[in-house]
């Protein structure tokens, strides 16, 4: 048998129904012995009594509409299933009156138990979650059609309506992403058009868009937002104000403290890591640790603190060759390299 038949099959078994409706009061001996013997369906079986107990609790909540649409539905079905059972293997099947009853009765509670499984689950918000590893740079599209592009030893979780007819579209950012966010308009209940807003939150802040290009940063409890194109706004925890942001503009919050940098600055230093490479612009060895710890879990040690204290590195290097990078800084400072694991000693 199908897997179709033995859940219907289920459905249609008296006993059956009044095992799981009565709470394994009723028949439990014959249907524990019928998982014993049939172990390889065990998982239909759960799968039946989860639809009549959906059915039980839920079957008086549907409207009038509704149940009239599910009658339709019945009847569509037991026409189907006509052939299925023409040939009676048990005595009620002789009675055709009967047996189309039964049918009826099961198919309903397949369809209203799917119906609301659907109704329950398919409005909410589909939950997702994207991550890279060190080093690893990847770029998706969210459902929306929004472009993000997570940096390395970064993770984004994910929320979005498909049904949505109002409201925001949500995401939680723990590392450093770039988003290329998709206008989205939708119609209200009321049938007024609605501008569906995006929202990056981070542990410390959050930031408003409409459709606009940004680059987010959390890291070391610091959020940094860059703007290259559009607008956008942070909403702060304990400001009543949101702080508006223009194009070529930086945004540097500290965690627990009322700090807020505000500058302009070049977007395209800021983001150049998303097309592959790094880029410092007179960058001291503490900037230059920071981003091979967290985006590739390296770690820089001078034995000599004053050379560490001189670098101003500038330039642009291929995030997927690392060891261009700290040649580099070997050059500069006149050292060489000794690796010891995830340290990189310069002597």
């Amino acid at each position: 048998m199908s897997r179709q038949e033995i859940l219907t099959s289920l459905l249609l078994d008296d006993t059956f129904r009044a095992w799981v409706l009565s709470d394994g009061q009723e028949h439990s001996q014959h249907w524990e012995q019928w998982r014993f013997v049939h172990s390889e369906d065990i998982e239909l079986l759960e799968e039946a009594r989860e639809i009549l107990l959906e059915w039980q609790a839920d079957q008086e909540k549907l409207p009038d509409n509704r149940k009239e649409v599910l009658r339709q539905k019945i009847l569509t079905i037991a026409q189907s299933e006509r052939t299925a059972y023409a040939h009676p293997r048990k005595p009620w099947a002789e009675n055709p009156v009967w047996m189309w009853a039964r049918i009826a009765a099961a198919v309903s509670i397949v369809v209203i138990g799917s119906l609301l499984l659907y109704t329950r689950v398919g409005d909410q918000p589909e939950a997702r979650r994207y991550a890279t590893t060190f080093g690893e740079i990847k770029t998706f599209r969210l459902p929306d059609s929004s472009q993000v592009t997570l940096n390395g030893n970064s993770s984004l979780q994910y929320q979005y309506n498909k049904k949505q007819t109002s409201g925001s579209r949500e995401v939680w950012l723990t590392g450093e992403a770039f988003f290329e966010v998709s206008k989205q308009r939708v119609t209200t209940q009321s049938g007024e058009p609605q501008d569906v807003k995006f929202i990056v939150h981070t542990d410390n802040l959050s930031v408003q868009v409409l459709g606009t290009r940004f680059n987010v940063r959390h890291r070391r409890d610091q959020t940094q937002v860059v703007l290259e194109e559009g607008s956008v706004q942070l909403q702060l925890p304990e400001q009543t104000q949101a702080l508006l942001m223009s194009p070529d503009e930086l945004v540097e919050v500290h965690k627990g403290t009322s700090q807020i940098n505000q500058k302009p600055v070049r977007a395209n230093d800021y983001i150049a890591w998303k097309e592959g490479v790094i880029h410092f612009e007179g960058a001291s060895f503490e900037e230059i640790n920071r981003v091979l710890e967290d985006n590739y879990d390296i770690t820089l040690y001078f034995e000599k603190q004053e050379q560490a204290e001189a670098i101003n590195l500038q330039g642009t290097f291929p995030a997927n060759h690392i060891d261009i990078l700290l040649e580099a800084i070997a050059n500069v400072t006149h050292t060489t390299i000794n690796k010891k694991g995830n340290m990189i000693i310069y002597q």
